[in-house]
């Protein structure tokens, strides 16, 4: 196991009009996704970067300056994964698509001095054949990846694809399981959703709606599957509460301010079942009485 470094401009950073798209849509949080458990990928995107070229009119930003000192902070690793060359075709640039391979191969030469074993170079439309020279993995981006009403940047689509193409590419595996999903059925649909989505904050991925029913898909961090024999879910509740409180599944939420969190749900209807106490395990917990009849954890990283 090891570590990705993926280096690229906005689409690595996964601009759209409103921001950013959230980390696990962005196509280098989909190739985690897609990976076996013990890989690291590190997202390294900016808009307007460059592959090695400085802009006249100082609106983009050469991108072999910053990569040296960036591969430094990040070796060893195990792979490079370039997006760029969007930027490079525009037309006050002037430049042809041989000169944006060598900024490339430039970019590619300095992995190489850091001994990084594979390199994969992700050929933006137009820069297929320049890019095949290239002492590299390369992996032709397909335009339908790209929006429609924007041509230079991938919508949510786009980036499933180019995390899939680069899976493919390194083809180290797959997850046994690829995502983690709590499916709660909710009495008042409505009314768990203006909670958890609305003032919770979990951003929603997917919705449908049919003469059958509704369902909302909300992302909701990093997910992991924590189980405790008997004794250690009382002492969890011990500690969290003082009593034996909690059923057989407990939902926990990591978030920056568990107190402040925990005033804002009260609010919004939740009952407050303990106020937010420190653990032994240095955090700062709250449990709460939610809406779906789910009983949360709210806590908050201390150390």
């Amino acid at each position: 196991m090891g570590s990705i470094l993926c280096f690229g401009d906005s689409n690595t950073y996964g601009w759209h009009e409103d921001g950013r798209f959230p980390a696990a849509a962005r196509w280098p949080g989909v190739l985690q996704s897609l990976l076996p458990a013990g890989w690291d990928v590190i997202a390294e995107g900016l808009g307007g970067r460059t592959t090695m070229y400085d802009d006249p009119q100082l609106t983009y930003t050469n991108g072999l300056a910053y990569f040296e000192p960036c591969l430094d902070s990040h070796v060893p690793l195990d792979a490079v994964v370039f997006f760029l060359g969007i930027n490079d075709l525009k037309p006050h640039l002037g430049l042809r698509p041989e000169a944006i391979a060598d900024g490339m191969r430039a970019l590619i030469e300095s992995a190489r001095t850091e001994s990084v074993g594979r390199i994969v170079a992700l050929a933006p439309p137009g820069l297929e054949e320049a890019y095949r020279s290239l002492d590299a993995e390369v992996v032709a981006v397909p335009r339908s990846a790209f929006r429609e009403d924007d041509p230079r940047h991938l919508d949510e689509a786009g980036h499933r694809t180019v995390g899939a193409l680069v899976a493919a590419t390194l083809d180290l595996g797959a997850p046994a399981v690829r995502e983690l999903r709590l499916v709660v059925t909710a009495t008042d649909y409505d009314d768990a959703l203006r909670f958890y989505r609305d003032t919770l904050g979990l951003a929603q991925r997917e919705a449908y709606e049919s003469p059958d029913g509704r369902v909302t898909i909300l992302e909701a961090g990093r997910a992991t599957l924590e189980l405790a024999d008997p004794a250690q879910a009382e002492f969890i509740d011990r500690v969290e509460v003082g009593r034996r409180v909690a059923g057989h599944v407990r939902v926990a939420f990591e978030v920056a301010d568990s107190a402040e969190t925990a005033r804002r749900l009260v609010a919004a209807g939740a009952e407050l079942i303990a106020e937010p106490t420190r653990t032994p395990w240095d955090s700062l917990n709250a449990r709460l009485a939610a809406p779906a009849g789910l009983q949360l954890t709210l806590f908050e990283e201390l150390g």
